[in-house]
């Protein structure tokens, strides 16, 4: 098999944002290429989801940057460079775009003698990292995330994509002990930029209205201020249930088994994205153009509500959701 190095760093969303494009690859090109991901080390379990990825080499920018004056650090970055120049890759496919991403890939492509691929100058985030890569193509900026991401392999391995995507986690068919006995809904209310959050009285009503429909919520948290919020929440929704603080894994695994996600622009809403459950993407802070949830090979019902500086109306998602006939 060939030996494939893919660049994409981080963040979460990025990665999640790629599996279509490797499942896409499966497809095409079946038992034809082995995927080691070069990831940021906080990230390295997200690349690991995906059945195609054989191995990961970490990379560790986020937090070398903070100790650039330490010995150990330059240390690390040594054997991070020999580990990307041990193996011989056939290929090497940067989908991140950036100057730092080209960095590395100009490492492990060892003075040329790999040929590298990526989004040409007028298509990639970063123009200037273009001139690095040897074989760059043109995609639409105007796509999602994901579609980019499919439409730069098809071009690279020569082949067109479906018209819809597949995340490719067939892995997640177990269910967590901390998966509900009822049928439930997952609210995702938690997200580090406060002008991305729903109002908690929000929260609250589609809560209730959830109640009555049979579905008890559950609520993820990350960090205190989460906690706190998700705590607020449940004790004013009937037989809502606040998570204890989980694992990206076990968060997969609960939200797989759920009736209806609804949730924020966060990591949480792509992995959501990734297991084929109904689910509602609620912008206020970001346009979900690019990074929005999608439908998929396996769920048709994946809806993006409002956008930057908008806040959904609670009935506007009854109404969504009513119209997925799923309740």
């Amino acid at each position: 098999m060939k030996k494939l190095l893919l660049v994409k760093t981080s963040s979460m969303g990025d990665l999640i944002h790629t599996f279509p494009a490797l499942t896409d690859l499966s497809q095409h090109r079946p038992n034809e290429y082995e995927i080691t991901w070069l990831v940021e080390e906080s990230f390295a379990d997200i690349a690991k989801m995906h059945p195609m990825t054989k191995d990961v080499i970490i990379f560790g920018s986020r937090r070398w940057k903070k100790n650039l004056f330490n010995r150990q650090t330059w240390q690390e970055f040594g054997t991070f460079k020999k580990s990307l120049r041990a193996k011989q890759w056939d290929l090497i496919v940067d989908c991140q775009g950036l100057f730092k991403s080209a960095m590395m890939t100009r490492i492990a492509a060892q003075k040329g003698t790999i040929p590298t691929y990526s989004y040409s100058k007028e298509s990639i985030r970063d123009p200037f990292a273009a001139r690095f890569y040897q074989h760059g193509f043109s995609v639409e900026k105007g796509l999602t995330a994901i579609e980019r991401n499919r439409q730069l392999f098809g071009k690279i391995f020569n082949y067109t994509p479906a018209l819809l995507a597949d995340f490719g986690i067939q892995h997640w068919n177990e269910t967590s002990e901390l998966t509900p006995n009822k049928p439930f809904a997952a609210l995702i209310h938690g997200t580090s930029a406060e002008n991305k959050e729903w109002p908690e009285h929000k929260w609250i009503e589609i809560g209730h209205w959830l109640a009555e429909k049979g579905l008890i919520s559950i609520l993820f948290w990350g960090n205190h201020r989460e906690k706190e919020r998700a705590e607020r929440i449940a004790q004013q929704v009937p037989q809502a249930i606040v998570m204890p603080k989980v694992s990206i894994q076990e968060a997969g695994l609960i939200l797989s088994k759920a009736a209806l996600i609804i949730a924020v622009d966060t990591g949480f809403a792509h992995l959501a994205n990734t297991q084929d459950r109904p689910v509602i993407g609620l912008f206020l802070g970001s346009h979900a153009d690019y990074a929005g949830v999608i439908p998929t090979k396996g769920n048709p019902h994946a809806v993006n509500l409002g956008g930057k500086g908008e806040d959904p109306a609670v009935a506007e998602v009854i109404q969504t959701i009513e119209g997925f006939g799923i309740l």
